[in-house]
């Protein structure tokens, strides 16, 4: 099946590999630093504009900056039927 992470962009379930809180304190300094590594080696896709990032969601072969919350891309993740 298929996620939509905000924008325009659908991709499979089985290439997600994490999604996180973008603002979660816990891990504000790891998430930020996979951020930047991803946008250093091009494999960055930000689909919300910039200051509305709630959610990182990690693919197989893409990190994605999205404007959907973390909690509301992982229920949706966890309803979809195989």
């Amino acid at each position: 099946m298929y996620l939509h992470l905000g924008d325009e962009v659908v991709i499979p379930t089985t290439e997600i590999i994490a999604i996180v809180a973008w603002s979660a304190p816990a891990q504000a300094a790891a998430t930020r630093a996979l951020v930047f590594a991803a946008r250093e080696k091009g494999y960055l896709r930000r689909i919300a504009p910039k200051g509305k990032e709630k959610a990182v969601v990690v693919s197989r072969n893409n990190v994605y900056l999205s404007p959907i919350s973390a909690l509301t891309l992982m229920k949706r993740a966890n309803n979809i039927k195989y």
